[in-house]
């Protein structure tokens, strides 16, 4: 059971992008029931308050996503490179 709760994580997290119910089910040759099962375990671990990530569910498919608390951080983040980048270029000239 672990194996396949790592396996939806690992899923979810590669894709970066919502995946259906349906083909995390194939992937992982799983019934609805232990389908069930395993998001529910997944969503409480994500739902615990020092995890800075959540299982999201939109029309049957799933996404892992930033929790907003976090959002401060991870804007000035995914600007930061694009200023490093610069910088690297300009002194290699």
């Amino acid at each position: 059971m672990k194996n396949k709760l790592a396996a939806i994580e690992g899923i979810l997290f590669s894709m970066g992008t919502s995946v259906t119910r349906r083909q995390l089910m194939e992937a992982l040759e799983i019934d609805n029931e232990q389908f069930d099962e395993l998001i529910k375990l997944l969503q409480t671990e994500y739902d615990k308050e020092e995890r800075g990530i959540r299982l999201l569910e939109l029309d049957d498919a799933y996404q892992l996503c930033t929790k907003t608390e976090y959002y401060g951080s991870l804007i000035r983040i995914v600007n930061h490179p694009k200023k490093l980048y610069r910088s690297l270029l300009i002194s290699s000239q």
